[in-house]
């Protein structure tokens, strides 16, 4: 039996259920105005709820590519739940996590919500690694060439500090803990308007993530600076003819990013001297 070819089209949004499912998702997201604060939501979905949604507000001809490349990504990843997250312009997405590639995790667009497409972008993404600046040289000869995997960096960022795999990274730079701790010990009196504000704030749904309006001591900025946030990340080409494409790109990426990381992990964290 032939592959059925889906194809990469827009979807019927008049058909019966589709608001439904659209509020469905999208209930907890605050909007772009809300975004450009911090303030974003997510929720966790077991799979087949999802799909039983998607196909609840969809046209089969609409919902059955839609579920070809969502089921494909959860059956590649071992993913049994996945969360709904959401841009800076209410442009949702479905991110995807599994047992068969434990530090990589794949999101994919829900464009078919607000724009009609039924995929526009799909990444695929490592977990964070914490090093000093100058390994990245070292990290970007493990890329094997070909592999569509790049690396992305940024300098170290406060708000994720707290984060498990990453709390557990930040123990083995005596130096890093000793600037986070140090910096979340700071303290200043607020005004009558910021406490007002922040009591407001508190009062919207979903999660706010709150920029510190604090600098770090030149002592601290400096550590800070010092240390990296590397994450390998694959991007599929939602501009080609079929979602069957676009699958297949996502299967070779997702072990070309998992493989990225892990070799990286072994190179530059288990070999370590800088570890005990």
């Amino acid at each position: 039996m032939s592959e059925v070819v889906f194809e990469n089209r827009s979807i019927n949004r008049s058909h019966p259920g589709f608001s439904d499912m659209k509020g469905f998702f999208m209930s907890r997201n605050p909007g772009a105005f809300g975004a450009m604060f911090g303030h974003h939501a997510e929720f966790e979905l077991p799979f087949p709820v999802f799909l039983d949604v998607l196909n609840s507000g969809l046209t089969k001809e609409d919902a059955r590519p839609l579920e070809f490349r969502y089921r494909s990504t959860a059956d590649l990843l071992g993913a049994r739940n996945v969360v709904v997250t959401y841009g800076r312009f209410e442009d949702a997405w479905v991110r995807m996590r599994g047992d068969k590639f434990p530090q990589t995790y794949v999101d994919d667009d829900m464009a078919f919500l607000n724009i009609g497409s039924m995929a526009w972008r799909s990444y695929v993404r490592s977990d964070k690694l914490v090093f000093f600046a100058w390994h990245e040289f070292g990290i970007n000869g493990l890329l094997e060439e070909g592999s569509g995997v790049k690396l992305e960096t940024s300098r170290f960022h406060l708000e994720i500090a707290d984060r498990p795999e990453i709390a557990i990274q930040i123990s083995r730079y005596p130096d890093l803990m000793k600037a986070v701790v140090g910096y979340r010990l700071l303290t200043r009196e607020e005004d009558p308007l910021t406490t007002d504000l922040r009591k407001v704030v508190a009062e919207m749904p979903g999660y706010i993530l709150e920029v510190p309006d604090r600098l770090p001591s030149p002592a601290q900025k400096q550590i800070l600076d010092y240390y990296r946030m590397y994450e390998f990340i694959g991007e599929a080409d939602c501009h080609v003819p079929t979602l069957n494409e676009i699958v297949a790109q996502t299967e070779l990426l997702v072990p070309a990013v998992q493989q990225s990381y892990q070799a990286t992990w072994d190179r530059l964290i288990a070999q370590s001297k800088t570890f005990s």
